[in-house]
């Protein structure tokens, strides 16, 4: 089916719904036409995806004027890059392409070219004018999208190559995650017909140059003994909710309780100093515990500058004694807080979004949250209807009245978060969702309460799965997983590295889709069911039709030659799920918004699920 500028709604820059200050929207004051389009300045409460909306009657259009008004930034100093298009600044001028005379093309939507970004990071392709369809069939006007990376773009008419260095989305992909090297890369963008054949003309074509940023990896070069942030790096800007991840070297991680030696757990501590070594480690908003011995988690901060501290302590939260046991960074946070909800007709009250009641999840799993008719803000001041969140974890809700603990059961988001990442033991775990004041009291009403159940499913990790050889992380054996869905792999005893040299015991991830392995000396094939992850990857992100499918993990060295041993193969099969409404209510023919639900307050990175209900998608 094609789909004409059909821009995915699952990537992080449509935070642009992110307005500039919470006022009434529909008023648009724009100056008079000019040739070519016309100029806006931006008011109270707009946004990118308003504007799209009120100009094109088309919000997902809202790239076009993103493209346009940094065209004329290059030439007209009055006008200003937009380089965050979620960040909007009243009295900013942009400019409204008109439509009639936008001509077909391609464009990368980001990064923006000369980007600094991390070793792995997300690209978004757009094509106006144009339709985005899967490959196979051959259409005037018509194709599919392909990145080329640090190589030549193909002669038109040439058949794009199957091979590393050109990444075919034949299945009409627009947004997808890379992993290169560190170091300077060209990243170009060429559109092609059904048949892969590359068509004539510049508007094909687009080019971008970015920087790769050297990452601190988990243990092959940081081998001294300690703590580390692994990402965000140093100095990095963040959106206002952004993902952490930390490492130690030489040290076990493990869960508070117990004190052993060499033993511990992390904390971050936001915007404040590093507790003295000997003195526990407080509970409160400002010193962050992962008293279940997480390694990753979400923050959300507000915009500015954050001094982000990293320390280590034992199992009794007591800080130990050397700089070993610290690590610090800056980051910048990008942006505005998001307005509170508009009132709506529904009761106020708070729920879960996600998971759903009774959802299987692996051991961590993202969890949203949503509060209608009430404001969510941060804590520390108390107001009528406004307060913040707390999810409480195999606890009972607090007594209306009382202060929240701060413990590890009470997990306090006292900045208005409404997205975090959990981390849980295997087996069966209650949450219940409690809304607080701004004093961390607990508020009177079921309006204020919300529970559900889920399953943790054991995993394979890298501490309990030691065997010699290749494995799914995730998604489980088994596992039902919408259309797009991450996979992460993993390999023990083995020397995961690019192709290019061969070497004893090292090699690269190829997935293979609904095909049988290759045998081993011979060359694993490139095309679209055998997915080479020949930059060192091990996380992808696969989109397959609803249904049944086999999924093949193979091991092949620098070479692409497939290696000879059952431990260079693992298999699962799992279950792609048609999108289907979030109730059974909602059964009219038509198409749907499943999540996020009208007038939720969503993160800056969030997903988009659709529905066609009585319709051939």
């Amino acid at each position: 089916m094609r789909r004409q500028l059909m821009l995915c709604l699952a990537i992080p820059v449509i935070a642009c719904f992110l307005v500039v200050m919470a006022l009434s929207p529909g008023v648009f004051a724009a100056p008079a036409a000019q040739e070519g389009g016309q100029d806006y300045i931006v008011q109270s409460g707009d946004s990118l995806v308003k504007i799209a909306g009120a100009f094109y009657s088309d919000a997902s259009l809202w790239p076009l004027i993103v493209e346009g008004t940094n065209a004329k930034a290059a030439e007209d100093p009055t006008y200003a890059k937009i380089e965050y298009p979620r960040l909007l600044r009243i009295g900013q001028k942009l400019w409204i392409q008109d439509p009639d005379t936008i001509k077909p093309h391609v464009t990368f939507v980001r990064p923006l070219d000369g980007a600094t970004v991390s070793p792995t990071f997300e690209v978004v392709m757009e094509a106006p004018g144009l339709t985005v369809e899967p490959a196979g069939e051959i259409h005037e006007g018509a194709g599919h999208m392909h990145i080329l990376v640090d190589t030549d773009f193909v002669e038109a008419g040439e058949v794009i190559p199957f091979d590393e260095e050109h990444l075919h989305f034949g299945k009409g992909q627009l947004t997808t995650v890379l992993t290169l090297t560190p170091g300077i890369h060209v990243l170009n963008l060429q559109f092609a017909n059904g048949g892969h054949i590359a068509l004539d003309g510049e508007q094909y074509r687009d080019t971008i140059t970015v920087t790769v940023a050297e990452a601190t990896p988990l243990t092959e070069t940081n081998q001294e003994a300690g703590v580390h942030f692994v990402h965000p790096l140093d100095g990095a800007i963040v959106s206002p909710t952004f993902e952490v991840a930390m490492a130690a070297n030489g040290l076990t991680v493990e869960p508070a309780g117990e004190i052993h030696e060499g033993a511990g757990h992390m904390h971050i501590l936001v915007d404040t100093d590093f507790v003295e070594p000997g003195e526990v480690v407080p509970f409160d908003e400002d010193h962050l515990h992962f008293g279940k011995g997480q390694l990753t988690t979400v923050l959300t901060l507000t915009p500015g500058i954050h001094v982000l501290h990293l320390q280590f302590a034992n199992g009794g939260h007591i800080a130990l004694d050397g700089e070993q046991y610290r690590d610090t960074i800056t980051v910048t946070v990008s942006g505005e807080a998001a307005s509170p909800p508009e009132p709506t007709d529904e009761e106020p009250g708070v729920r879960f979004v996600r998971p759903l009641n009774g959802a299987v999840v692996s051991p961590s799993f993202e969890v949203a949250m949503q509060a209608t008719g009430l404001t969510v803000e941060p804590s520390g001041e108390v107001h009528e209807g406004a307060g913040h969140m707390h999810i409480l974890v195999d606890t009972d809700f607090i007594e209306p009245g009382e202060v929240i603990p701060f413990d590890q059961d009470h997990l306090h988001f006292g900045r208005g978060q409404l997205t975090t990442v959990l981390t849980l033991t295997p087996g069966i775990h209650v949450l219940n969702l409690q809304f607080a004041n701004g004093g961390h009291i607990a508020l009177d009403g079921e309006q204020y309460h919300d529970t559900i159940t889920v399953t943790v499913a054991a995993t394979n990790t890298a501490g309990s799965n030691n065997e010699t050889g290749v494995h799914f992380v995730s998604p489980l054996n088994g596992a039902t997983v919408s259309p797009t869905f991450e996979v992460a792999l993993q390999a023990n005893g083995l020397t995961v590295e690019p192709s290019g040299e061969i070497h004893e015991g090292a090699g690269h991830m190829h997935i293979l889709v609904d095909t049988a392995f290759i045998e081993p000396g011979e060359v694993i094939l490139f095309d679209e069911h055998h997915i080479h992850l020949g930059h060192g990857q091990l996380t992808t992100t696969l989109t397959l039709t609803p249904g049944v499918h086999l999924l093949n993990l193979q091991f092949a060295n620098g070479g692409h030659i497939a290696l000879d041993g059952e431990q260079y193969r693992d298999t699962i099969t799992v279950t792609v799920a048609a999108a289907t409404p979030l109730t059974s209510t909602n059964d009219e023919t038509g198409v749907h918004f499943v999540r996020p639900l009208d007038g939720v307050i969503v993160s800056p990175t969030f997903e988009v699920a659709m529905a066609a209900n009585g319709l051939t998608v």
